[in-house]
Formats: structure tokens, sequence, C-alpha cells
């Protein structure tokens, strides 16, 4: 859920951040997550009355409760809002010299990792508590205020690099290269929108291959929770700790690599 009105909001934020700033657009992503796992909580609170009940040969059987329609409401408005991820690289581009653009994103793209190492292990041990799923819930709450804290006393604005604020009438290629050189002249397409992207050369495959990765990457995710717990009887905590060896073991796969120079 979060995931598909991440794909409707995450675009219209990176050109927020691009107009009125990356920090200020942080602030707004940071704060829907807050927001999110607020009602999250509120969730846990409410009578389970069912809404809907649905008995399907095509799509099985199931009900829709109260709680669970705030649990979805609470996960698209974080999808809506979830565009941190993208606007936080754009700000270490800002900020980032050539020579230290490899080393910078390298150091991000480990960091994100130890996210996915902490993060499960955590959940798994505070979920295999008598608290159940709401110590964790609470747990990602307050992670979420602090990182809102140190984003609003942490990070100063900056003033986006962007193409627009040296051409008058930018192409495509212009709008999302990675780079700017004033002193060539590249020839594309002078339509906008998504079939102008498409007509950039390899963006095609090069958008398919990311797209294949990604659906392969959340089908794991999602599915292999639920065999754990349904085929292999795993506790929560068993399923926490095999997450986070999983994210230890991509650290260190695609930390040195990452890291590597590029005249490598």
């Amino acid at each position: 859920m979060g995931v598909t009105f991440q794909l409707f909001g995450a675009p219209i934020l990176g050109r927020m951040s691009d107009r009125v700033g990356r920090r200020r657009v942080l602030l707004l992503s940071q704060l829907g997550t807050l927001l999110s796992w607020g009602v999250f909580l509120v969730a846990f609170a409410l009578p389970t009355t069912n809404l809907l009940a649905v008995d399907s040969r095509w799509i099985g059987e199931f009900g829709l409760t109260l709680p669970l329609l705030i649990l979805f409401l609470a996960r698209a408005a974080d999808g809506l809002t979830g565009g941190n991820v993208s606007v936080s690289n754009a700000y270490l581009a800002d900020i980032t010299t050539e020579e230290d653009r490899s080393k910078n994103f390298g150091q991000m793209a480990v960091s994100s990792n130890l996210g996915f190492v902490l993060g499960p292990a955590l959940a798994g041990l505070l979920g295999a508590t008598l608290f159940g799923a709401v110590l964790p819930v609470i747990a990602a709450f307050v992670i979420s205020a602090v990182a809102l804290l140190l984003i609003r006393f942490g990070l100063s604005e900056i003033t986006p690099k962007t193409i627009t604020n040296a051409l008058e009438q930018p192409t495509p290629c212009d709008l999302y290269g990675q780079e700017h050189k004033p002193a060539y002249e590249v020839k594309c397409p002078k339509a906008d929108g998504l079939g102008a992207i498409l007509a950039l050369p390899n963006m095609p495959a090069l958008m398919a291959v990311n797209f294949l990765v990604m659906l392969g990457f959340s089908f794991y995710y999602v599915a292999f929770p639920v065999h754990a717990v349904q085929g292999l009887n795993w506790s929560v905590a068993q399923i926490g700790s095999y997450f986070a060896v999983l994210s230890l073991a991509m650290i260190a796969v695609q930390g040195p690599v990452r890291v590597m120079p590029e005249s490598w």
C-alpha cells in the first residue's frame, strides 16, 4: 500500500524539492511518516468491527475490519509523503563534490543497509515481548520523531543546483541528467513527459531492469514472512534475526562495491 502511493507521491515531492528546497520537503516527508505511525498506534485501540466480508474463489476469503482500514490509510499517507530517500540523495548530490561523489554515496548506501540490519532485529526483539506488535510500532514512532528533529536542527537549507536555473527552455536531457556541461550540446527530443524520458538512450532498458529488480525484492520481503510463519513455524524474533543477517550480507557485498574508486 505504501509503495503504491509512493509511486505517485515521490515524483511530486522531488519536483517540489527543486522549487522550495530539499530540507523543507524532507521535513514534510518525515512528518508524514511520523503521523502515519501515530495513526498506526490508534488502530490498535479501535474495536474489531467487520466492515466487509469477501468470499471468492479468485481472491480467497477475507474480511475488512475497522483497524485494518485505518492501517491501510496510515500506510497510504506514509507513501504519499515518502519521498525522503530520493530527496535525501538529491541533497547529498547538491553538497558533494565530484571527487567525493562515489565515497559519499557509498556511505549513504551502507547507512541505509545498516537500517535494514537494525530495523528487523529491533522489531523482532520488541515483537517477541508481552506487548506484541504494539511495542515495535511505538519504537518506529519514536525513531521517526528523532529523525524529524535531526532534519529540523541538523540540516541546513541549500539552494538546489537545478539546470533550469541556467537554461530558459530545458530539454528532458537537461532535467534528468546527472550533471550539466555548458560546453556540450546534447541532442535529444524536445518533448516533455514520459515519452521524452523513454526516448533517452538506453533508458527503457534501464527502467525495465530497475523495475524487475525491485519487483523481485518486494516479492521476497512480502512473501517470505508469510512462509516463515505458516511453513517454518518461525517466531517474530526468528524472522527479525533472519532479515537482520540477510541485510548484513547485503552490506558485506554492496559496501565495498559502492565505495570502490571509479578507476577500478
